[in-house]
């Protein structure tokens, strides 16, 4: 529960007091951590960490904090042609990472994170949504239920009568992910067709209730504790 100034009551407590933030414990004397599942850093506001209580004060689902790199560990990596990963951690050869031009020179994700980070953002899913509908569906297609989902990645099918233009979509509209089969071949094929001939059970349940629809419903850091 926030007090004031955006603090808990035992934060609260400790500023009104003059002393620093110390993680408040609870009455058998344990440390309580940061409300964001698998965090162990000190709360310090709303039961967060300052990292996730900043993801929160922006609204949406609180992920994943970077971890920081020292400059020591990549000044190593990069003698020896080597980079990390800042979102899947992976060390890989500088050529497997985009060019920049500001500070290294080297861009902070692998491609293949990049090209996933920029369909996230055209999408406008959060890294929890999607991790967290990924397992939802129990990584495997939403219509076919194969858990190969084609020459790349996962599709991100959306309702194209809602946001049919090539830019970013409102988000609201995304229902799930679809292997490459499902997704370009079948469902666009079959939603090409007049309502009468729509009469493929399977198709019809995805359309009518798709698997974003029931993840949102369900309340998203609950499926991802």
């Amino acid at each position: 529960m926030t007090w004031a100034a955006s603090l808990c009551v035992g934060h609260y407590k400790q500023k009104r007091a003059g002393r620093p933030f110390s993680p408040l414990q609870d009455r058998k004397g344990r440390t309580r951590p940061c409300k964001h599942s698998g965090c162990e850093e000190t709360p310090i506001a709303l039961g967060y960490c300052n990292g996730h209580y900043m993801q929160a004060r922006k609204g949406g689902a609180t992920s994943d904090l970077i971890k920081r790199r020292s400059g020591e560990h990549l000044s190593e990596l990069v003698r020896r042609g080597l980079w990390e990963c800042m979102e899947c951690h992976a060390v890989l050869p500088v050529a497997e990472f985009p060019s920049t031009r500001i500070g290294s020179g080297v861009g902070s994700r692998c491609r293949p994170c990049t090209s996933l980070n920029h369909r996230r953002y055209i999408f406008r899913i959060s890294k929890t949504e999607y991790d967290g509908l990924l397992r939802f569906q129990d990584y495997a297609c939403a219509i076919c239920r194969s858990s190969d989902p084609g020459p790349k990645d996962w599709h991100i099918d959306h309702d194209h009568s809602c946001c049919t233009g090539l830019g970013r979509i409102c988000g609201d509209c995304v229902r799930g992910f679809l292997c490459a089969t499902c997704n370009t071949s079948g469902l666009s094929w079959y939603e090409s067709l007049p309502s009468e001939m729509r009469t493929f059970d399977m198709l019809n349940r995805y359309l009518e209730d798709p698997p974003m629809k029931r993840f949102r419903a369900t309340g998203m850091p609950e499926i991802l504790a």
